[in-house]
């Protein structure tokens, strides 16, 4: 059976397919993360292979280490050490990587 692909919004894999009666095309797939949807298939597989012809997310941008080293020369900011920055910003980075399935 195919899976859905990550959401091209968000990156989510919280991806869930609704099927409802009534008329064709009756399921479609959803993002339960951004609320993202469509588009309709004529059942769970079809509607699968449309979310899955959608364009995919955009990569994760990463910040070089000099990138990460200018931040870290912020001046003047209360309660932020130096080293913080750094840390934060890769900490980030890493949470952003693994909510995209690892791809950065």
């Amino acid at each position: 059976m195919t899976e859905p692909l990550p959401c091209p919004f968000c990156g989510s894999t919280n991806i869930r397919a609704h099927v409802y009666g009534g008329g064709e095309p009756d399921a479609f797939m959803q993002c339960h993360d951004c609320s993202a949807d469509g588009p309709n298939g004529l059942n769970r597989e079809g509607a699968i292979e449309a979310w899955n012809r959608r364009t995919q997310p955009a990569q994760v941008p990463t910040l070089t280490d000099e990138e990460i080293e200018r931040l870290d020369c912020i001046p003047n900011v209360p309660g932020i050490q130096f080293g913080d920055v750094a840390k934060f910003a890769r900490a980030i980075e890493a949470a952003l990587i693994a909510k995209m399935g690892g791809k950065p």
